[in-house]
Parts: C-alpha cells; structure tokens; sequence
C-alpha cells in the first residue's frame, strides 16, 4: 500500500518552486547568481537488505520536461517491487559564482513524493507459513445475578 505525499503535478510543480527559491535565497547570500533548476530527476530508494531495482538513487530516471506520464511509469514501476520504500524527486542547481564562472551542480534539492505505508514480508518469514494455528475461543465474563425471593 502506498501513500501519495503530493497528489497532483501541479503541486508537484509549486513544491520544486518552493524547494529552488529556499535554495536560491541561501545561495545568493553566499554570492552566487543566475540559479537555475538544471536537472531533474526521479528515483526510488530501497530497502538495505533487499536486492535494489531500477532507477535507484545512484542511477535516478531523467526527469527534464516534469511531465506526467514519465512520473506515472516510475510510481508503477515502484509498486512492483516489493523492495521500494519511496518515490523522491532530485533537483540540482546551477548558478555563477563571482568571477561569471558556471558551477555545477551548486544546489540540490530532494522532495518526497510518494512512501509505501506496508512492506511485503519476505519468503521465508515465519508469519507466511501456511500451517496457521487456530484462534483460541473467545473468552466471555458475565456476572451471576443472585435471585431474590
């Protein structure tokens, strides 16, 4: 089960914004100038004790237009691992620096943009195993009503 932590692009969009101008604002105070958001990028983290797939942090899925198809294929590629934990977005910042010089990359930003809420248990964990034991009987209180008379 997954749970979508920004459920429209368009937010998306307005997050990536709001990431690059926080970025912007320390950079600039650092003397740097003409920032822009210069890669994008989509990529799923996995669990440690698990065999990673595709599009991993190391190797992230180009994300240059923003577009939704590209955003839609990586979270159902992600719900077909049962090693994936969330779905990130990477973006990394180029600027100037005083001498007009292009830095890269100056900035980076990651926002979350999907989680998996359970994680699958593994093969051979006990709780799969198919001889399940019963439930006990239920236990019911109730109390003697002594009768008068």
């Amino acid at each position: 089960m997954w749970k979508l932590e920004i459920e429209k692009l368009s937010l998306i969009h307005v997050a990536i914004e709001t990431e690059k101008a926080r970025l912007e604002n320390e950079l600039t105070a650092r003397h740097f100038f003409g920032i822009k958001l210069w890669q994008s990028a989509l990529y799923i983290v996995y669990l440690k004790d698990r065999v990673p797939g595709p599009y991993g942090i190391t190797e992230p899925a180009p994300w240059p237009r923003r577009d939704k198809s590209t955003l839609l294929s990586l979270f159902g590629t992600a719900t077909q691992l049962p090693a994936a934990l969330a779905v990130y977005m990477r973006g990394l910042l180029a600027g100037k620096d005083r001498s007009g010089a292009l830095v890269f990359p100056l900035g980076r930003f990651d926002i979350l943009l999907a989680r998996r809420l359970a994680t699958p248990l593994p093969a051979k964990h006990p709780a799969l195993k198919k001889g399940k034991k019963k439930p006990p009987p239920p236990v019911i209180f109730y109390e003697e009503i002594e009768e008068e008379g």
